[in-house]
């Protein structure tokens, strides 16, 4: 792509609350190189990892402040940090470093290089504290109030994550469960021993479809409340 493109912008956010944003950064710096008033060259660094940079917290939001910083001074185009999609089945995948300038190569390789180092010493801060199952459900029996949603560290399948996992579990404050109630059995992709719990079915919606995006909704999918 980076070979093949004149231009590749990512999102900066995550979640990716700058669509729009993007859009237009990209828009006009399509415009300043039709005009002639930029050269853009690319530079993209490999930090060899897989990562998912949160900007709603640190250390991920200061880096991403540092890195849109160094944006329109000295020649630095735009730079993209790539998280890698971890659910992503493809050759390339992995998180990358993508840096623009205005004709200096060796300076879009030199930033590229340093921010990919400065990334890859950040992977494990950059992890999510995610609990284990028992440590979720202990927290979430032990709120005093409700709905507890208690999400799949995975992306959603309109992101191809795998489409038989439990995308969410949503508890009232807890009661104990009715006695006609159903036993259900949450499929895992992994090979681990599934759990059994007790539900109850509220509803389900045959042709569901997901807005991730201002401008994308997932394909159809069943899905299930209970």
């Amino acid at each position: 792509m980076v070979r093949f493109a004149e231009l590749l912008i990512a999102f900066k956010e995550y979640p990716h609350t700058d669509a729009l944003e993007r859009a237009f950064e990209l828009v006009d710096l399509c415009v300043a190189m039709a005009q002639g008033r930029i050269r853009p060259v690319a530079a993209l660094a490999d930090p060899r990892m897989i990562g998912v940079i949160h900007t709603t917290r640190q250390p991920g939001r200061g880096l991403v402040d540092r890195v849109q910083a160094l944006e329109g001074h000295d020649g630095v185009l735009c730079i993209s940090l790539v998280h890698g999609f971890p659910w992503g089945d493809v050759p390339d995948m992995g998180a990358k470093v993508l840096v623009y300038t205005d004709g200096d190569a060796d300076k879009a390789h030199s930033i590229a290089s340093r921010l990919a180092d400065e990334l890859f010493g950040l992977r494990e801060q950059l992890v999510a504290p995610y609990p284990n199952i028992d440590t979720a459900l202990d927290e979430a029996l032990a709120f005093n109030g409700g709905p507890v949603v208690l999400a799949d560290s995975a992306d959603n399948v309109g992101g191809r994550s795998a489409p038989e996992i439990a995308s969410a579990l949503i508890l009232p404050a807890w009661t104990p469960p009715p006695p006609c109630c159903t036993l259900g059995r949450w499929a895992t992709p992994l090979p681990a021993t599934p759990l059994d719990i007790c539900t109850r079915p509220v509803t389900k919606a045959a042709k569901g479809r997901q807005r991730t995006l201002p401008t994308h909704r997932s394909s159809a999918i069943e899905r299930h409340w209970v």
